[in-house]
């Protein structure tokens, strides 16, 4: 009787719209309104999700079968015999879904969660990134192993490249113009195209944090300062190098303000440092705003025109 009681603290049974839904350990079963005898086991969480354990499954009014395990949410659509995992570095042991519809998660260890939109995708099988960049169609990442992600956005589907050095990636920069992807990794600057990845000359820059090819021109930025085409025109240490596209110029953020970098009669040269004596930790630009705005040392955010 004991161990037929031990048993049976693995099963739970919800009846859904679809249906009677039963777990047993790993496994998640299916039956008919019909009849108890036919059943459809619809999921295997261990081997699809590598989930450790099932605390909770919940059916609720989004059509949806929720599972609650140690590693993440699993949620199961019947309709489409289709499932995605959220979360899977939470342990969850319950959920619902209110009146307004907002979702209610209770976890182990995170408190409840509040979720009003799911409306994402969990890559789970890529860990330890430290970067990421974006074209307009796929999003860039790069992990502490010198691994190179690309990830669709119109299909939603990713591939891996492998740049034969076991270190992290220093600089990692997509380049409009090129239609390419650059990056540093071991002294070494790299341009992925397309499928291909090839190495170029990186003029002897050593360290470099970013870098941008503009009509020709290398761009990069290193703790030794700024350079063009290998010239270094600035001795301070620089992070990261932003294209204006709008005003055709670059930003530089550096330990000594905000750089601006233009061309004249084809000849690029520094113009002009903005919030002088400053260090400048990071710069973004909104093309759709024309907007650049900058993060310091001390916290604060400036926006300009």
């Amino acid at each position: 009787m004991k161990a037929s009681h031990r048993a049976n603290l693995n099963l739970k049974l919800i009846l859904t719209s679809y249906g009677f839904l039963l777990r047993k350990t790993e496994n998640i079963y299916r039956f008919s309104k019909k009849s108890f005898r036919a059943n459809k086991k619809i999921l295997n969480l261990t081997k699809s999700y590598l989930v450790e354990k099932i605390t909770n499954v919940r059916t609720m009014r989004d059509s949806a079968l929720w599972i609650c395990t140690y590693s993440g949410l699993i949620r199961y659509t019947p309709n489409t015999d289709s499932a995605i995992l959220l979360y899977p570095d939470l342990s969850f042991s319950d959920c619902l879904i209110d009146q307004e519809g907002n979702y209610w998660f209770t976890t182990l260890l995170e408190g409840i969660l509040r979720v009003p939109n799911l409306h994402f995708i969990v890559w789970k099988q890529y860990n330890k990134l430290t970067r990421v960049t974006n074209s307009e169609t796929h999003i860039f990442f790069a992990s502490q192993k010198g691994e190179i992600g690309r990830l669709n956005l119109l299909n939603e589907t990713t591939e891996l490249f492998h740049t034969k050095h076991n270190a992290d990636i220093q600089s990692f920069d997509y380049n409009t113009s090129e239609n390419a992807l650059l990056f540093n990794i071991n002294n070494h600057l790299f341009k992925l195209k397309g499928n291909a990845i090839s190495e170029i000359n990186n003029d002897n820059i050593p360290a470099i944090k970013s870098a941008k090819s503009v009509n020709g021109s290398l761009f990069a930025t290193s703790t030794y300062g700024t350079y063009i085409n290998g010239k270094r025109i600035n001795t301070n240490w620089a992070r990261q190098i932003e294209y204006d596209v709008i005003n055709q110029c670059l930003w530089v953020a550096s330990n000594s303000g905000l750089l601006k970098i233009i061309s004249k009669n084809n000849e690029w040269y520094l113009s002009d440092t903005l919030l002088s004596n400053t260090q400048i930790i990071s710069i973004d630009f909104d093309v759709d705003k024309k907007l650049l705005y900058v993060l310091t040392f001390t916290g604060q955010i400036f926006c300009s025109k």
